[in-house]
């Protein structure tokens, strides 16, 4: 078995963004936490195992990993 890191970049979920957009609209800034992102996250890593490495790399996209066990 090898065992290496799986990276993939995702763009945050629509209800997410918009909730963002209206806190920035109405001139009350919602954090990400306030977003929903955080739950996101979590569901993300119990479901699949992925986790975030990089927020604001090239936002609204974030990079996740996972580590990944491969028969050789």
């Amino acid at each position: 078995m090898r065992k290496y890191k799986e990276y993939k970049e995702v763009r945050l979920p629509e209800e997410i963004m918009q909730k963002l957009e209206k806190g920035a609209e109405a001139g009350k800034p919602v954090t990400l936490g306030e977003a929903g992102t955080f739950e996101w996250l979590n569901q993300m890593s119990a479901k699949e195992g992925w986790q975030m490495v990089w927020s604001a790399f090239n936002f609204p996209f974030f990079v996740l990993e996972r580590e990944v066990e491969k028969a050789d």
